[in-house]
């Protein structure tokens, strides 16, 4: 979660304010270690101005004072907060304030309809991992799809094959099943971490590089079943 918020703390640092999520400066992020999501605040470009307060304003009733993370004064996580919630963020330099104001909290984030692939799941074919349905958070997340290769339906030791944080040669998140991995199966993983896209820190060699994703509040996996045996169709995607 760290390495998370200190990605995107960086990408506010060196660009301007149209990186955020909304127009007064607030990126809106998930991690695996908490449910409803948080917010990182950054009105001011070079974080220079004095401490950040924040307050929840819900649908019906009046706003109120909320703590922000106590080791970062600059996030918050939202919590059980109800659906329509607005969060606002302050910070003074002694002489003015800048206030940002995020969108409506539309609740948890709950995955409706899991990821799936399309194509035929057997040697020499190619699959595409297709991101599934969501519903609350922020809206507008983005998908970081991953296809995986297991060794048994329920293995936690997957290694990926494609992924979004992977450049590939064409377009979408899809990989050609090799022979080696018949009789194993094939998984699709979509987790959503907020509207920016946010990269690993460093850039991976290949797609086994990275860590599989595993089933997370905020990652919805699904086992489409064993790679079964075929010979290679002939396409240039």
């Amino acid at each position: 979660m760290r390495a998370i918020i200190c990605a995107i703390a960086a990408l506010c640092l060196i660009a301007s304010h149209a990186v955020a999520d909304s127009p007064g400066g607030l990126v809106f992020l998930y991690d695996n270690e908490r449910d409803g999501g948080s917010l990182l605040a950054y009105p001011v470009l070079d974080g220079s101005w004095g401490r950040m307060t924040w307050q929840a304003c819900p649908p019906s009733g009046d706003c109120y004072e909320v703590s922000p993370d106590p080791a970062h004064d600059r996030l918050l996580h939202v919590g059980s907060a109800p659906a329509g919630t607005i969060f606002r963020a302050t910070t003074s330099d002694g002489q003015q304030s800048l206030t940002a104001i995020s969108d409506p909290y539309q609740g948890p984030l709950r995955a409706v309809d899991r990821p799936r692939v399309s194509g035929q799941v057997r040697v020499g074919h190619v699959v595409r991992a297709i991101a599934g349905q969501w519903s609350g958070g922020w809206g507008g997340e983005q998908p970081f799809l991953q296809l995986q290769v297991c060794r048994t339906r329920r293995s936690t030791t997957c290694e990926v094959i494609a992924s979004t944080h992977y450049w590939e040669r064409c377009d979408g998140v899809g990989a050609r099943l090799p022979r080696r991995y018949q009789g194993s199966y094939l998984r699709v993983a979509d987790s959503r971490l907020g509207r920016q896209l946010v990269f690993p820190a460093f850039v991976p060699r290949r797609p086994q590089d990275l860590a599989p994703l595993v089933a997370a509040w905020n990652t919805s996996v699904r086992t489409i079943g064993r790679i079964g045996p075929g010979r290679a169709v002939r396409r240039a995607c």
